[in-house]
């Protein structure tokens, strides 16, 4: 009977360090993923982004934007801001598609 119990803790342990582990690996995973929707964009800054964005000098800037899916922020080193494109369209001025929220045309069917 002791054995029993002996080979049981034995495999047990082994299995609730691994459960553990996959555990806290899917928060991590869950607590740093970030999900820019359809109308927002993510301004992550932080661990020195290279390459993302440049200003109209080609220097480098430090940030990367992130619109319409998601991304991977480490929390405490990078920052990430939010910024909704209904907003941030009033004070950029550049080319591209400009944003218009879609909406459906409500009639009565009361008056005829």
């Amino acid at each position: 009977m002791e054995v029993e119990l002996a080979v049981n803790t034995v495999v047990l342990v082994p299995v609730a360090i691994v459960v553990g582990v996959i555990l806290l690996a899917i928060l991590l995973f869950k607590a740093m993923w970030r999900v820019a929707e359809p109308n927002e964009a993510l301004i992550i800054s932080g661990l020195r982004e290279k390459g993302i964005a440049k200003d109209s000098s080609g220097d480098e800037m430090g940030f990367r934007i992130v619109t319409g899916k998601g991304t991977l922020v480490v929390p405490g080193v990078q920052a990430v801001r939010l910024e909704y494109y209904e907003l941030f369209s009033r004070v950029y001025a550049g080319e591209g598609e400009s944003f218009s929220p879609w909406s459906i045309p409500v009639t009565d069917s009361r008056q005829t």
